[in-house]
């Protein structure tokens, strides 16, 4: 018979009705964060009982603590701790019986352990500035970064003038890299309110003051203040080592740029800075400058009103009140009367000149014989500009164009009052303007960046949007309505200022009064500081760092102050 291959089979198809029908997708479950974090902090109360290792901490000053753990939780949350548990660096001693084995730890303190212990645990942790920075010591130790980086936003969110220099000597210490870089940003963006407010900035060590001195992002309202926070550096806490490195600041001072009627006072704070070796006086007891800081727009607060745990500070003061040099009798030549004598005791004083009087004296000499020369770099002075510019049909004596440069320790108020930085509206029929409309000032914008990122936003080669800058805001108090570019702003709100961006007030552009006659405002329009070159020119003529309106015309009433605030409820605009 012959051979016959097999034949061909036939797929088979399910029928329809034993088909399974479509895949169904996984579902996965997950134990809720919450109910975890219930388990830890019960297993954290029943250590004694569940715990199977002693950990036993040995403080640095023979304080010493037994705490009993679970090995496996401490070593999933710290790396170093995995590894003296059951890895290459185990230090586990074992025992025998009932008694558990044993893990020493030293150089750390109970307490700081103890807290470390709770945060693994799930625990909360109430957190102050002294503790922030001791439980970023010891998780930076452990490695727990979860707790590192929880400190450290801590600190850079309780980051102030009045504790700059106190955070950045405790960031130094514990080598928190990101507090000490936002601690010397703060430095610069905000100098004189740390010069100011912070009782600890004479503590500074003197590289770090030549550093921000050195920077051209320096903030303040103009160079003189530079010298006076050098003199303030000194003279709350003088010393040889302080005195010798006075050469080095004061040639980070630049001299071409301190206005000629401050030449003075510069000369004469000068000639008081003495090492204590040779027996220098206090400052603030034998000098007070005559400065009248308002009038070019600097700050308001006078530095040596300014008191920090109780010690007065020595700096001149700076403000509206104006008070007398006192010189110093045993140098002062006037006390000999004859010429030939007088000749020689100015001899004698020029001779018995401190090298940093004389190197100021240079500097200052240097400025006034190259005057026409170039000028160095320039710092923040100012922070922006605010030109003014009146409606086309402003009637005749109106208040035209003006340009504001703002100072950068200062803030402005626009309104009708007297009191107001920049007054307009105090001549219209019907108060519109309120007696204070907005204000405008500015704050440090720090990067939006992530923590563990906060390191490159430093970095300089990165974009520019990344580093920390001064911001511009306004800020509407006014019943009837500030304008950002048409938009209203809203009673005591605040809105971030771009370049360019164009300011109204009741009656923004495409909404005109009802009357012909009525009254139309002068519209502002604001420009950053760096990216307008009248903001340097204006400082280099000489001109004062903001020019206020201040109209004493007949049309102003005596009790007109009095009666703004109720004018301003009855008089607002549908």
């Amino acid at each position: 018979m012959a051979y016959q291959p097999a034949p061909k089979r036939r797929r088979l198809h399910a029928p329809e009705e034993h088909n399974l029908g479509p895949v169904v997708p996984v579902t996965l479950i997950r134990r809720r964060d919450d109910d975890i974090r219930t388990s830890l902090q019960d297993l954290h109360n029943s250590l004694d009982e569940h715990g199977d290792v002693i950990v036993h901490v040995q403080g640095e000053h023979g304080t010493s603590e037994d705490f009993p753990c679970v090995a496996s939780l401490l070593a999933s949350a710290s790396r170093p701790l995995g590894a003296m548990l059951f890895g290459p660096m185990r230090a586990v001693t074992p025992q025998s019986g009932q008694a558990r084995p044993r893990l020493t730890l030293r150089l750390t303190e109970p307490d700081h352990f103890r807290n470390l212990l709770r945060y693994i645990h799930g625990q909360d942790l109430p957190l102050e500035i002294d503790e922030a920075f001791q439980l970023h010591e010891i998780a930076d130790f452990y490695e727990v970064l979860g707790l590192r980086d929880a400190c450290c936003r801590f600190l850079l969110d309780s980051l102030r003038p009045h504790n700059c220099c106190h955070l950045l000597s405790r960031a130094h210490e514990v080598h928190c890299e990101l507090l000490v870089q936002r601690c010397v940003d703060l430095l610069v963006l905000d100098f004189i309110a740390v010069v100011d407010h912070d009782p600890e900035f004479a503590a500074l060590n003197a590289s770090a003051v030549v550093s921000v001195l050195a920077r051209d992002e320096l903030v303040c309202a103009d160079e003189f203040e530079v010298f006076e926070a050098i003199v303030h550096w000194y003279s709350r806490a003088p010393s040889d080592e302080k005195y010798a490195a006075l050469l080095e600041m004061f040639a980070l001072v630049r001299w071409p740029i301190v206005a000629q009627e401050r030449h003075g006072v510069v000369l004469e704070l000068a000639s008081k800075l003495r090492p204590p070796s040779q027996g220098g006086d206090s400052i603030g007891d034998s000098v007070v400058a005559d400065v009248n800081t308002d009038d070019d727009g600097g700050r308001k607060t006078p530095l040596a009103g300014h008191t920090a745990g109780g010690i007065s500070s020595p700096s001149p003061v700076l403000g509206n009140e104006r008070t007398r040099v006192r010189a110093d009798s045993t140098s002062s030549p006037r006390a000999m009367s004859p010429c030939d004598g007088q000749r020689k005791g100015e001899q004698d004083e020029t001779a018995a000149e401190s090298e940093v009087l004389r190197f100021i004296r240079d500097s200052l000499g240097a400025t006034d014989s190259a005057a026409s020369g170039p000028l160095p770099p320039r710092r923040q002075y100012t922070w922006g500009l605010l030109a003014s510019r009146s409606p086309p049909n402003q009637p005749a004596g109106g208040e035209g164009e003006k340009v504001y440069t703002l100072a950068s320790t200062k803030e402005y108020m626009v309104g009708r009052s007297r009191k107001s930085d920049i007054r307009i509206g105090h001549n219209a029929p019907m108060p519109y303007i309120s007696s204070q409309h907005f204000r405008i000032f500015h704050a440090i914008q720090w990067p939006e960046t992530p923590l563990e990122s906060l390191v490159a936003a430093h970095h300089p080669t990165d974009d520019a949007e990344r580093q920390p800058r001064l911001q511009a805001w306004l800020e509407d108090l006014s019943q009837n309505g500030t304008f950002i570019n048409g938009h209203l702003v809203g009673r005591n709100k605040q809105q971030p200022l771009s370049d360019g961006d164009r300011i109204e007030m009741v009656f923004p552009a495409g909404r005109h009064p009802p009357q012909p006659n009525a009254n139309q405002f002068p519209t502002f329009t604001f420009t950053p500081h760096r990216l307008h070159p009248l903001a340097a020119e204006s400082v280099e003529s000489g001109l004062p760092s903001s020019q206020i309106v201040d109209d004493d015309s007949g049309a102003e009433d005596a009790h007109e102050d009095g009666v703004e605030a109720e004018q301003d409820e009855t008089n607002q605009v549908d």
